[in-house]
């Protein structure tokens, strides 16, 4: 049995009559930049997320510059973040000028650990009048950026109540994560909606994909909202008139088109991806326990983030939390012998991330060690991704889970 990573071809083809009548929209409008799908998109993902605003960039690492130059952050300041991530996250800080801090990641969900940012903010920051200082670095800390890996959000309740203690600002790396949510103070929010700002990617393989690339940023904040909306156009308000250096990163329309064609569908989506979620930890439960395999959950891991010996880590997703499982990731012994194994078996996988950021050569500037991070480092190791698209068959979730427990086995 063939069994792919990724089909896009199942989500695009049914859809296809309704994208080309879409496309051909924008054609008779002539639209094409700045045209009627990209505000009508905005309005709807405002309305889908909750949140006030919403700007449609040229892409999802563009949404994250912009987003945080509308915060005003840039050279002299610092942004904590987390390594365990797609380099487009820091790579976003240190484009503006900025110095990334990487803080560790919680070994339950692999989100950045607010226990470890807020110890390190209490070791090596002081309150000053002019914000809070770093005496490690003499730069200000300005903001946390928390990404929502693999769809499940990070602790916004633990960063937000860091906001209003230290007056920093919270950057949210939703890219994987459209349409997640948690409960806060009994209120269902979004990812993305929560923060001083949040970062969306339309790139195909998202929650709400594209064919191509695109992004959004969400704010509740107007001035956050004016400044992006200044800078995603060159700097400029009026046409010729430029009031600062900024970006040509606008939202194609056909880009939007496609995605307004799709917006509708993503709950239902969402809800296909998490009993997919499902339909693999019973069946990779199932197949590997009767094969002599230990199995716990990622929320059974010890402090230090090692991987019990022999055994095959499944994903949870915490109470108040509803993960979307853009991607399904599990940890294995061996990881990349089962990796091959599982592709002679037509069976494709994914590792997200083989080598995390403080290991990157362009980031060996830090000076950072590999016990400085080791939740990180012991994931960064057995980390393996599985097939996982809403139209995944549950055929498949077994065909995968059996072939699982073969390749471990060996």
């Amino acid at each position: 049995m063939k069994v792919p990573f990724i089909d896009l071809k199942a989500c695009f083809d049914p859809l296809r009559a309704e994208m080309m009548s879409a496309m051909e929209g924008v054609f008779e409008r002539c639209d094409f930049v700045l045209g009627k799908p990209v505000s009508d998109l905005e309005a709807a993902v405002r309305e889908h997320s909750g949140a006030k605003f919403a700007l449609g960039v040229a892409n999802g690492t563009d949404s994250l510059v912009i987003a945080l130059r509308a915060l005003g952050i840039g050279s002299g300041d610092e942004v904590i973040t987390s390594p365990f991530t797609f380099m487009a996250t820091a790579e976003a800080i240190n484009e503006v000028g900025a110095l990334v801090v990487f803080q560790d990641i919680a070994p339950e969900s692999y989100n950045l650990d607010p226990a470890k940012v807020e110890q390190y903010i209490e070791a090596n920051c002081r309150k000053t009048d002019a914000g809070l200082i770093d005496s490690r670095t003499g730069k200000r800390l300005r903001a946390i950026l928390p990404v929502h890996l693999y769809g499940l959000m990070a602790d916004m309740r633990a960063f937000m109540k860091m906001k209003e203690k230290y007056g920093i600002d919270i950057i949210e790396d939703a890219a994987q994560a459209q349409g997640a949510t948690m409960t806060i103070d009994g209120k269902t929010v979004q990812a993305g909606a929560i923060g001083d700002a949040g970062c969306l990617s339309f790139y195909p393989s998202k929650n709400l994909g594209g064919a191509g690339d695109g992004g959004m940023i969400l704010t509740n904040r107007q001035d956050v909202y004016d400044n992006a909306k200044l800078l995603h156009v060159h700097g400029s308000n009026q046409r010729y008139y430029h009031t600062a250096f900024g970006y040509n990163s606008r939202l194609d329309s056909f880009q939007a088109a496609a995605l307004l064609v799709k917006l509708p569908r993503i709950n239902r989506w969402l809800e296909m991806r998490a009993e997919n979620a499902r339909a693999y930890c019973d069946a990779i439960k199932n197949k590997l326990s009767a094969a002599g395999i230990p199995v716990v959950f990622s929320d059974e891991i010890g402090s230090d983030g090692k991987r019990p010996d022999g055994a095959v880590v499944l994903p949870v997703s915490p109470k108040d939390f509803a993960h979307t499982y853009n991607t399904f990731e599990i940890r294995v012994p061996d990881r990349d012998a089962v990796s091959k194994a599982l592709i002679d078996k037509g069976v494709g996988n994914a590792i997200y991330y083989p080598l995390a950021l403080h290991k990157q050569t362009v980031f060996s500037f830090l000076g950072h060690a590999p016990e400085d991070f080791p939740v990180t480092e012991a994931v960064c190791s057995d980390i393996l991704a599985l097939p996982q698209y809403p139209e995944l068959s549950r055929d498949a979730v077994e065909y995968v889970a059996e072939s699982l427990a073969v390749a471990v086995k060996k």
